[in-house]
């Protein structure tokens, strides 16, 4: 009778082991994936959810005022005879006002929600957080000056262009400055931080070059 290989039964049952632990990194990334979405949907909603407040009890009057003047900034040295009266901008012929809608909050809302769902350090977080507001805070002052002159010299546009404007600011505005938190300083600060070292030997070996004895056996 031909005798059995226990040796080759214990391979086996090796093989068969490490191949039950190799789902635990995808199940780490869809833990991670699952968290990114959760985040970002109830920061989204929260933001969402602030702007109909200020649109059902008209509030915020003195940050809309603040978007309406310096909204009014550009017009008024393009020559255009505007004036800014609390939340309104006058232009002849018409009235504009600045609502919670206009005001930028949703799409700010947004790009936070991109930021605070992102795993990356706390700094980072930070930076983050100054450059939406910053920067949706400018890129929505300047849509605002942007109907404004469109009223004034273009008033036939106005209807179109404050539907286009109000529908793409979001992607226009969030998109490119998340991407840009993202690559210049996310990635960038954790390749200087991390990424820098020298790879070690690999795994099971001391890095040392073997003697020439064993070379040449």
């Amino acid at each position: 009778m031909p005798r059995r290989r226990p040796g080759k039964r214990k391979a086996g049952r090796s093989t068969g082991g490490a191949g039950r632990k190799t789902p635990a990194a995808p199940s780490r990334q869809n833990r991670a994936i699952l968290k990114f979405v959760l985040i970002f949907v109830t920061v989204s909603a929260a933001g969402i959810a602030l702007e109909y407040d200020l649109m059902a009890h008209d509030a915020a009057q003195g940050y809309r005022a603040l978007v309406a003047l310096a909204g009014n900034w550009l017009p008024r040295a393009l020559g255009i005879g505007s004036h800014a009266g609390g939340s309104t901008i006058n232009v002849p012929g018409r009235s504009l006002e600045v609502t919670p809608e206009c005001s930028g909050i949703e799409a700010m809302g947004v790009f936070l929600a991109g930021v605070l769902a992102f795993p990356c350090g706390k700094r980072n977080t930070l930076l983050g957080v100054i450059l939406g507001v910053i920067g949706v805070g400018l890129l929505n002052i300047l849509r605002v000056s942007g109907l404004t002159i469109v009223a004034a010299w273009r008033p036939q546009w106005f209807g179109p262009t404050h539907d286009a404007l109000t529908h793409l600011f979001p992607l226009f505005a969030v998109l490119p400055l998340w991407l840009l938190w993202l690559v210049f300083v996310v990635r960038r600060r954790n390749a200087h931080t991390g990424g820098g070292s020298a790879p070690g030997p690999p795994q099971g070996t001391s890095g040392r070059k073997p003697s020439p004895h064993l070379q040449r056996n």
